[in-house]
């Protein structure tokens, strides 16, 4: 098998088309097309993106030999977004909180207790949780209909949650 051909492989076993695999290591899918059919040589940089984005082993990519997939974040973030069908915007964001640095998941995380608190505070947001438990939440949870221990379950939850901002 060439490397054209490894390529080609390589992309319809990550369910691309040559557009979109192109476009993430910055080339036209052209480019890709004349790869795949040997009609242009792959160049040192373009293997090295390719690896580097898609997590595939070099040695695989220029030779076939060993395991087609490096194991690296990527490659698990890869299997992660086909398992739970993750679309590019959802794999974004799990990207970024992964790249983040402790003090910048801190700060992420006090941002969305100060927006879900302001959430709490909003009578209309109340009403609207109040009744999506209702309907919702509550048969799911409790046991033969009685759904009396479904405050209690919350302000456990939340004494929990205030327990982990504290530490």
């Amino acid at each position: 098998m060439s490397i054209g051909e490894r390529i080609k492989f390589l992309r319809n076993k990550l369910e691309l088309n040559q557009t979109d695999f192109a476009e993430k290591i910055g080339f036209k899918q052209t480019a890709i097309g004349l790869w795949e059919n040997g009609q242009r040589s792959v160049s040192d940089s373009a293997i090295i993106l390719i690896c580097e984005k898609y997590g595939v082993s070099e040695e695989w990519l220029r030779n076939g030999t060993g395991e087609m997939f490096a194991e690296s974040d990527e490659s698990i973030l890869s299997e992660l977004s086909k398992e739970y069908n993750l679309d590019g915007m959802q794999r974004l964001v799990i990207e970024s909180v992964l790249r983040m640095n402790d003090l910048e998941r801190r700060a992420l995380k006090s941002f969305l207790h100060n927006m879900v608190d302001g959430l709490l505070a909003d009578e209309n947001y109340v009403e609207f949780r109040e009744g999506y438990i209702k309907e919702n939440a509550a048969p799911a949870a409790a046991r033969d209909g009685d759904i009396s221990g479904i405050a209690e379950a919350a302000a456990l939850y939340d004494a929990a949650e205030d327990k982990d901002d504290n530490s």
